[in-house]
């Protein structure tokens, strides 16, 4: 074997010469010794690419392969034995530097023979590539996520004219999408697709448009697959732009959503069915309810004249027949009155009469009518009410039904001697101050099944022992107060109802648009009522509609000057201190537009007119508290002194 010691110099000038150049290489060049298999020169690169210096390589026997990723060690160990009986050898393999990188390594290896033939020594090359494996790795991963992208994917040169926008790439999408095969769409304009519309790429059209300005954009169009079949497409086009700015190629994704829009068109379609149907239940209830309203006032009527023994004295038998009837009609009559109450609800027509009160003391007035329901089925009735409840803002009368509905009815689900009771506190939740009173019984809780705990009561189910007709009312009249509530299962066996209420109106006062209601409409003349406090309000819309009038209301100028240009009121009541704006400004604002210079006014102020002459456009000035006969007689007197007197069939809007 030819001698070669380490470090020693090479035996001829043009040996140093490949010396300092492997000293150079960035890649590692190395030579072992077959027969002890020991590293007899490696080049300085081995520190950059291994971590590993000179000297650890070349003083232990196998010192690199240790370096080698323990999944690649075997196949690689493999290729150096053969390599050492006269194979070369190419391989790709993982190594894990001292610090615990990894870094990929493209070696090959040839054996070095002497002139015999005689294999001396075996040498080969290392080279580091992790960055360039990398960037092929990549390049897999985002060709494979076009290949089975299931949007299609179109690449076209910016060469229009040359090339007619002829795609220069599409994937597989594509082809299914069209129909066209992949050679067939390369060798067509894109504009094929567009069958009898190919002004989309004439000049000045959509597409070109856009592609020959570099720009981005989306657009929906009506495309036309290779069997004909027409298809609604989304087009986003987006250039690629790798050299001064200027785009070298455009990517179109097409996306069929044929079905997409059709599922929408034939949803809307649905909803518009159902809310006609919705609509006309309504009405027919409502029809139902007041053609009922006739006989059932007879039925209670002579009822009652028979139990007083107008028409002659009765037995004690008779009478009690009498009551009978009497007792079934009102009953009756209530629940036409719900159903009336529901589809106003339903149609929402519902209003609110919104005042200041304490819940406590609609829950003390019901406690002797719950106590009397609760003792006639022998249960232990408590009622626990905080101390000094603050108001809420709410209609009194819709929320003494809603307790009364709720406590009636969870006394009737109760077992007998069974325990019921009665909460009422102040809390803060979902941001704001709320009223919370909660409603607890006793006894086999079969209502709901746990997986549904808790749960909103339905709408009209009749499932539940607790829904039906007075809870789907209660739940609708919880909505218009912006109020919740969810029954709750209690361990072991029990139930509890918990109505949450906003302490202030959850919903801001707002201008309600009148409009025709289940009642007769009237040619009543309307009045505009702008006036930013509930209970002012609430006021002059009493006094205004007991008179026969018919009322719209505002809160701000901004809603007043909307509702006058869009309602024509006959006369309007003012407020002159809004929390927007001044009440003369809305006027002033109102005298301004062709539409509404003509309707006139009346200030309604907490404060003297100033000045002998009134503002343009005011037919009075009145000065809180108003006298409700001046006020009519001021109405009256404004609508008679106007050119005309605009009428709409109305009802009082919600406040």
């Amino acid at each position: 074997m030819t001698s070669f010691r380490v470090g020693a110099p090479l035996p001829d000038i043009g040996a140093e010469f490949v010396r300092q150049l492997m000293a150079r290489s960035p890649d590692v060049f190395w030579i072992t010794n077959p027969e002890s298999g020991a590293v007899v020169y490696v080049s300085p690169a081995c520190l950059d690419l291994w971590g590993i210096p000179q000297e650890a390589i070349t003083s232990k026997k196998w010192a690199w392969l240790d370096s080698v990723h323990p999944d690649d060690r075997a196949r690689v160990a493999h290729a150096v034995e053969a390599l050492h009986n006269g194979a070369e050898y190419a391989a790709v393999y993982r190594i894990i530097r001292p610090d615990r990188s990894e870094r990929w390594v493209r070696g090959r290896g040839f054996p070095l023979r002497d002139a015999a033939d005689k294999i001396t020594y075996v040498a080969g090359f290392a080279e580091d590539i992790t960055a360039a494996h990398g960037q092929e790795e990549y390049s897999q991963i985002l060709a494979s996520a076009v290949e089975q992208s299931a949007d299609a994917l179109v690449v076209i040169t910016p060469g229009f004219r040359d090339l007619g926008l002829r795609p220069v790439f599409v994937n597989p999408a594509y082809t299914r999408l069209t129909g066209y095969t992949s050679e067939e769409a390369l060798a067509l304009p894109l504009g094929t697709l567009f069958g009898a519309a190919p002004d989309l790429f004439a000049g000045g059209g959509r597409v070109r448009e856009a592609l020959e300005g570099g720009s981005p954009f989306s657009a929906e169009f009506v495309n036309y697959r290779k069997d004909g079949a027409q298809i609604l497409v989304e087009w986003n086009v987006a250039p690629v732009k790798v050299r001064d700015g200027r785009p070298t190629h455009f990517v179109i994704t097409l996306r069929d959503i044929t079905a997409e829009r059709r599922a929408q068109r034939e949803l809307v379609e649905a909803k518009a069915l159902a809310e006609t149907a919705d609509h006309a239940k309504s009405a027919f209830l409502a029809s139902m309810s007041h053609e009922l309203r006739t006989p059932l006032n007879a039925i209670i009527g002579f009822s009652e004249l028979l139990e007083e023994g107008v028409g002659g004295e009765l037995t004690e038998r008779q009478r009690r027949f009498a009551r009978n009837v009497l007792s079934a009609g009102r009953d009756l009559l209530a629940l036409i009155d719900q159903i009336l109450d529901l589809t106003r609800a339903d149609v929402g027509l519902m209003s609110l009469h919104l005042s200041r009160f304490r819940v406590g003391d609609v829950l003390r007035d019901l406690q002797t009518l719950i106590r009397a329901l609760a003792d006639r089925r022998r249960l232990v009735l408590r009622f626990d009410l905080a101390d000094h409840l603050p108001p809420i803002q709410a209609d009194a009368r819709k929320l003494k039904q809603i307790l009364f509905s709720l406590l009636s009815n969870a006394i009737r689900v109760t077992p007998e001697k069974g325990e019921f009771a009665v909460s009422c506190r102040c809390l803060t939740e979902a941001g704001g101050e709320h009223l919370e009173v909660v409603i607890t019984r006793s006894g086999e809780s079969d209502l709901l099944p746990a997986e549904d705990v808790p749960t909103e009561l339905p709408a009209y189910g009749m499932d539940h022992p607790l829904s039906g007709l007075g809870l789907a009312l209660c739940r609708k009249l919880i909505e218009l107060h912006g109020g919740t509530l969810v029954t709750e299962l209690t361990p072991p066996s029990g139930e509890r109802l918990r109505l949450l209420l906003p302490l202030g109106s959850s919903r801001a006062p707002q201008a309600v648009r009148p409009v025709a209601g289940l009642e007769a409409a009237t040619m009543a003349p309307l009045v505009l009522i702008v006036e930013d406090n509930l209970e002012a309000s609430d006021l002059l819309a009493h006094y205004l509609l007991a008179d026969g009038y018919a009322v719209a209301r505002a809160y701000t100028g901004e809603d007043a000057i909307r509702w006058a240009g869009e309602l024509r009121p006959a006369v309007m009541t003012v407020d002159s201190e809004l929390p927007d704006v001044h009440g003369l400004d809305v006027l002033a604002a109102l005298r301004a537009l062709p539409a509404t210079r003509d309707i006139p006014a009346v200030v309604v102020s907490v404060t003297e007119r100033r000045g002998a002459e009134l503002p343009l456009g005011v037919a009075a000035w009145m000065v809180k508290p108003v006298d409700r006969q001046d006020l009519l007689r001021v109405l009256r007197a404004a609508i008679g002194s106007a050119q005309t007197a605009p009428a709409a069939p109305v009802t009082e809007g919600a406040p």
